[in-house]
């Protein structure tokens, strides 16, 4: 079993627009058309799952899409990747 650990961000919005962690954050993980896992972030938007290797898309769970859209989890170690939903 492989895994991803990283952090969810929202980037942009009004001035200054910098990056911040996005708490409590509940993350589909997509594979193919159907949800395989749903993920929680903690205080400082960071979120930890175990997952088979494979190709993973990622959404909020009210259907908000994340960039980047798809990740591939390695079969072994962890992935690990920084999520960000920008605000417009």
């Amino acid at each position: 079993m492989g895994g991803i650990s990283g952090t969810l961000r929202l980037v942009g919005g009004p001035a200054p627009g910098l990056p911040r962690p996005i708490r409590h954050a509940k993350v589909n993980v997509i594979a193919g058309a159907r949800v395989v896992a749903t993920m929680t972030t903690d205080d400082r938007g960071r979120f930890e799952l175990t997952l088979p290797g494979g190709r993973y898309h990622f959404e909020l769970t009210g259907g908000q899409e994340l960039v980047p859209r798809t990740a591939v989890v390695a079969a072994t170690g962890t992935t690990h990747l920084s999520l960000r939903l920008e605000a417009k």
